[in-house]
């Protein structure tokens, strides 16, 4: 037997092997529909072996079989089997008591008449709450990853959005400057992606878009109401290498320093809006009367995923939000649904796999 022949036997002898050990690492992550996929590709690759071996004397029919399982091999892990399944697609059955929110629960201090008052109403969070607070918290000097310089700096990045606080409602001129509602907002998404965000788009601000209760700051316990008619919500990109960190300090410094980048961005719109003779509040970090990622999905910037974040067609969940709501009449973008990104979050389940 030729080296060329000893050599295409070891090739098509290693393909169903490379296959069978990928099915085995997707088995050991928990994708299971990839482990089966690969699994039948193992088999399927080494049968076409089998036939090479068997007639690698005779030629050109160890090349046909080999084309033969190669393209076996791709029919496999690409053409779509089973019905896809979605959960979640439509519009929420009610409006969230942002109390609920992890970062509410995480501010209420055990034995106060608030906290008292909060699990009355959700007893079944009282359990899970007491276990997590026996944790040290985040930005904790004893958090496991404590790391004195990363943390003081997204602690100055919180610090900051605090100071915008300030800036989430003010006063509105009182000459209104009437726009077209195109023009107004394209206006609004160049502005804003002049000012730092890499999406921006619009939609008409629904009921199910509203907290219900406040919970967090001074607020804290009241219904919601807003009664704007628009909604303006833009992205900014948290950095992929340091957000690679994770659970390190710079992964805690990218995200807080997002959070500032979005919120500026915010109240910087809405100022400007405001200066037109339009009504407008920002709806940034701590400071939220919207759940942003409801908005920015019916503005069309993505889908809600698994973990309920925006999941964004170029950068995933990698984005930080912030959200201006107006009475500017503003021209909406539609929803871009996308249904194979719902069903790929019904079966990679990695989120639940690392933060359970």
């Amino acid at each position: 037997m030729t080296l060329s022949k000893l050599l295409m036997i070891a090739t098509v002898s290693a393909l169903p092997l490379l296959a069978l050990v990928v099915a085995g690492f997707s088995l050991a992550e928990g994708e299971r529909t990839a482990a089966r996929r690969c699994g039948a590709a193992a088999v399927a690759l080494a049968l076409a072996a089998f036939g090479v071996i068997a007639l690698a004397d005779r030629t050109p029919v160890p090349l046909t079989v080999l084309a033969a399982g190669a393209w076996a091999t791709v029919l496999v892990l690409l053409v779509p089997t089973g019905r896809p399944q979605f959960q979640g697609q439509g519009r929420p059955s009610g409006r969230i008591d942002e109390r609920t929110v992890m970062f509410s629960r995480a501010e209420l201090e055990p034995g106060s008449g608030r906290a008292a008052g909060y699990y009355r109403d959700y007893p079944e969070h009282r359990a899970q709450d007491q276990q997590w607070r026996k944790l040290a918290g985040l930005m904790s000097r004893q958090a496991g990853k404590y790391e004195p310089v990363s943390f003081a700096a997204a602690a100055a990045s919180f610090t900051t959005v605090e100071q915008l606080a300030a800036l989430v409602e003010r006063p509105t001129e009182p000459r209104r400057h009437e726009m077209d509602p195109g023009a107004a907002a394209a206006f609004c998404k160049g502005w804003a992606r002049k000012l730092g965000a890499v999406s921006c788009g619009v939609t008409r601000l629904k009921p199910e878009h509203l907290y219900s209760i406040k919970g967090r700051g001074p607020a804290y316990g009241e219904p919601v109401h807003l009664d704007h008619r628009f909604a303006v919500a833009v992205t900014v990109e948290m950095d992929h290498r340091q957000l690679g960190c994770a659970p390190e300090g710079p992964t805690l410094m990218e995200s807080a320093q997002q959070y500032l980048a979005a919120g500026a961005i915010a109240v910087q719109l809405a100022e400007a809006i405001r200066n037109l003779g339009w009504e407008a509040e920002a709806h940034i970090d701590a400071h939220y009367k919207v759940v942003c990622p409801l908005v920015a999905r019916d503005a069309g910037l993505g889908e809600i995923g698994r973990m309920g974040l925006l999941m964004t067609p170029t950068l995933g969940p990698r984005v930080r939000l912030a959200v201006v709501t107006t009475n500017l009449p503003l021209a909406v973008d539609a929803p871009r649904r996308d249904l194979t990104m719902l069903d790929f979050c019904r079966i990679c389940r990695k989120c639940a796999a690392c933060c359970p």
